[in-house]
């Protein structure tokens, strides 16, 4: 199946992205890896009017401050694997995600869109529910940090 049509945009930072989206709100969606998101437009599962393309709005690498591993939003899968400082500061999460989908999902995926994502067999989920990690979400109303969630039985945030 082909996506239906949409219109695209490249945010130059999470600002204007948290911008974008809640100007247009449910007929947004972002894009970063697009391993989540592509099947289903191709499926047609989803049908948003804008693709808020996040790539161009941060280049980091993981980095390590006062013994706390920080992960940018878009650190893709692969880096996770790859990372010396991921390695050595969270070798759970370096291990677990040999278990992520193929090695495409691997090269695209992202950190965040895999928390994003929500399920609740995610390798990378359970590894910042095992590690009291801490996430740092922004939105129209600022930066916020999760500091863990509680799923129940069925997987679902309580």
């Amino acid at each position: 199946m082909v996506a239906p049509a949409f219109e695209y945009v490249a945010a130059g930072s999470y600002d204007e992205a948290v911008r974008l989206l809640a100007e247009n709100g449910d007929e947004a969606k972002i894009l970063a890896g697009g391993q989540s998101l592509m099947p289903m437009l191709n499926l047609r599962l989803a049908h948003p009017e804008l693709l808020i393309d996040i790539n161009p709005a941060d280049q980091r690498e993981p980095s390590c401050t006062d013994g706390m591993l920080r992960l940018p939003a878009l650190t893709r899968h692969r880096v996770l694997l790859e990372h010396d400082l991921v390695r050595q500061h969270c070798p759970l999460l370096a291990e677990a995600v040999r278990h992520v989908g193929n090695v495409r999902v691997r090269n695209r995926g992202t950190i965040a869109g895999s928390l994003a994502h929500a399920d609740p067999t995610s390798e990378i989920g359970c590894c910042a529910l095992a590690t009291g990690a801490r996430i740092l979400a922004r939105g129209p109303d600022g930066e916020r940090t999760v500091v863990r969630a509680t799923l129940d039985v069925d997987g679902r945030a309580l």
